[in-house]
């Protein structure tokens, strides 16, 4: 079982090394396998967005799950009519 939140785990790794993985020159491959031209303007930071992107959507896979979890929620009460 993975338990990606434990930063000693080699799970973390690969994902917090996503970075290495989704890098600029992996996002202009595949921007010329649609037919485009990554060199093209307007295309040229997309890879980098992309990699940024990236690393934002899945940088939640290195954190502590526990420092979440451990928030609490009062109930308000709501009238309704």
């Amino acid at each position: 079982m993975c338990m990606c939140w434990k930063r000693s785990d080699p799970c973390v790794a690969r994902v917090t090394g996503l970075t290495g993985l989704m890098s600029k020159p992996r996002f202009r491959t595949i921007i010329r396998w649609t037919g485009d031209d990554p060199e093209r303007e307007g295309l040229i930071e997309t890879p980098s967005r992309m990699a940024r992107s990236f690393e934002e959507f899945f940088v939640g896979y290195a954190q502590d799950p526990v420092e979440f979890l451990q928030k609490t929620f009062e109930e308000s009460k709501v009238m309704t009519k």
